[in-house]
């Protein structure tokens, strides 16, 4: 009898020879499967697509996306909504409390009658920017040296590990009010700062991860094939380095946004007029008695924003990584 091949059309039937009793041949039909084994498919659903399946995931994004629309439309913002500029002063209207009247007013005025909400906006632009451009500038210094260290170790990995250690041992404070002092601290100055004192622990991280995964299997595969070491570094080592990378550039980011704050705090982060989320939130705890609704919006953004990057970050590790993502259907 014949068999159904289920995968590719019919069956050739071949004969099997079976001794019997008495030294007889029984012959029986048995199916052969002609054709190639079906090609197993990943069914892991896309990044974006377990993104999409969360919640918080899905609010995060449109939190951080609103934002930064709003920051990027400020000038339009201002001049067609608001019908006030950022640095326009009103004294009969300082500390001013909200009046959803006044579209200007909707967050109130501080202490020179500026309004708050469109101060709030170009604040954004600046945060947002000093945050981003400052954990680029950590992540690409970082994972560069920590992936070089990791890789070839020897003297490279000494070097980075003493570099690392001199820049930890000296207070960032220091290093911070000596740029102060020595130039002004506007948003770009801080970017490089911020983003030159924070590598050494993204260093070290990667450094770990890679020292792990260049003794695994495929890699000394690709080696055994003459892969030079550019090419197993950016291959093969980055792409699995990716997970951390990410989950790195989103934390970063709102770290870089709360040490602006909290250097606003001190005196030493952006100085006004230029408006920031810190500096804001520095002159509204000063006016706390007297005008409390100063604060809510700069601390509810700062948290927000915050919240928003730490619950992206953790949601696309879980993606990207294969350990931690959903599990594969049979």
């Amino acid at each position: 009898m014949a068999v159904n091949n289920p995968l590719h059309g019919a069956p050739e039937s071949v004969p099997l020879h079976l001794r019997g009793g008495a030294g007889q041949v029984v012959r029986f039909p048995v199916a052969r499967v002609q054709g190639r084994a079906p090609e197993i498919r990943d069914r892991r659903p896309s990044v974006v697509a377990q993104l999409r399946r969360s919640p918080l995931t899905v609010v995060a994004v449109s939190v951080l996306l609103t934002l930064g629309l709003l920051g990027l439309a400020a000038d339009w913002l201002s001049a067609s909504v608001f019908g006030v500029g950022p640095t326009e002063q009103n004294l009969r209207a300082a500390y001013a409390r909200p009046d959803l009247a006044n579209p200007a007013l909707w967050l109130g005025a501080d202490e020179l009658g500026r309004s708050q909400i469109v101060r709030l906006l170009y604040a954004a632009r600046i945060s947002l920017a000093v945050g981003l451009g400052a954990a680029a500038v950590n992540l690409t210094v970082g994972v560069l040296l920590g992936l070089a260290a990791g890789y070839y170790r020897g003297p490279v990995d000494d070097a980075l590990q003493w570099l690392a250690s001199t820049f930890r041992s000296v207070p960032s404070l220091f290093l911070l009010l000596l740029v102060a002092v020595l130039f002004q601290p506007g948003p770009w100055v801080l970017v490089c700062v911020l983003g030159l004192i924070s590598w050494p622990g993204t260093a070290l991280f990667v450094r770990g991860q890679t020292l792990s995964l260049r003794e695994r299997e495929f890699v000394n595969a690709a080696r055994a094939t003459g892969a030079s070491d550019w090419r197993l570094m950016r291959r093969h080592l980055l792409p699995n380095l990716l997970p951390l990378v990410v989950t790195l550039a989103a934390i970063d980011v709102g770290a870089m946004i709360l040490t602006e704050s909290s250097l606003s705090f001190l005196g030493l982060g952006i100085m006004p007029p230029t408006a920031s989320w810190g500096n804001m939130l520095t002159n509204a705890v000063g006016a706390l008695g007297r005008a409390p609704w100063l604060v809510w919006g700069p601390g509810t953004l700062i948290f927000v924003t915050v919240l928003s990057l730490y619950l992206l970050g953790d949601a696309v590790r879980d993606a990207i990584d294969p350990r931690l993502g959903a599990p594969r259907r049979p």
